[in-house]
């Protein structure tokens, strides 16, 4: 746990932090759009949550973690990552792992 002396995002309805809300929406639909032609059609979006994206331009954040986002990231990381959490030096994260306390 970490303690903070100030709450993270405290205006968050202010003007000045709306606008790199907006660029983020504004990066993702268009990242829709290039991803396609850059990396194959496997990685076409689609139209229900290009809409999703537009409304994210409205409202920003809206649009900010859907699950296409997180299996684009699994799928165009890094093979090596898998590596290093394998590597015992980084520690291992494994499900035996995980159950021991």
């Amino acid at each position: 746990m970490q303690i903070v002396s100030e709450e993270p995002h405290k205006n968050y309805i202010s003007v000045f932090a709306a606008i790199p809300r907006f660029l983020n929406a504004l990066w993702e639909l268009v990242r829709g759009f290039i991803l396609p032609y850059r990396k194959g059609a496997d990685y076409k979006e689609p139209w229900l949550l290009i809409l999703l994206r537009w409304y994210g331009l409205i409202l920003p954040g809206l649009s900010a973690h859907t699950p296409q986002d997180y299996v684009n990231l699994t799928r165009l990381g890094p093979d090596t990552i898998y590596h290093r959490l394998q590597d015992p030096k980084f520690g291992s994260v494994s499900n035996s792992d995980a159950t021991k306390d």
